[in-house]
């Protein structure tokens, strides 16, 4: 067996860990970049969407205006078939 040191990327997650404050991060941003670039996006303008974090959803509350299918088809479709 051999000591690769600290795990940096696997399975598409980011991992960074902090062994001095006991923390560890993980995140997936090469994998969102990735999504991006594939879909001619990389230069989308970033926009923050905030929330109540108490909030809680219901299908009352999107009775009449929402709707309940998840969005881009074209990227689920492109996604499952690895296009």
């Amino acid at each position: 067996m051999t000591d690769l040191g600290h795990l940096r990327y696997f399975l598409g997650m980011e991992i960074e860990q902090d062994l001095s404050a006991g923390r560890v991060s993980i995140r997936q941003t090469k994998f969102a970049k990735d999504i991006l670039e594939k879909f001619g996006m990389e230069k989308s303008n970033p926009v923050k969407t905030p929330q109540d974090p108490g909030l809680k959803l219901t299908k009352a509350m999107c009775e009449g205006g929402c709707s309940t299918k998840r969005p881009w088809p074209k990227y689920r479709i492109a996604t499952l078939s690895g296009a």
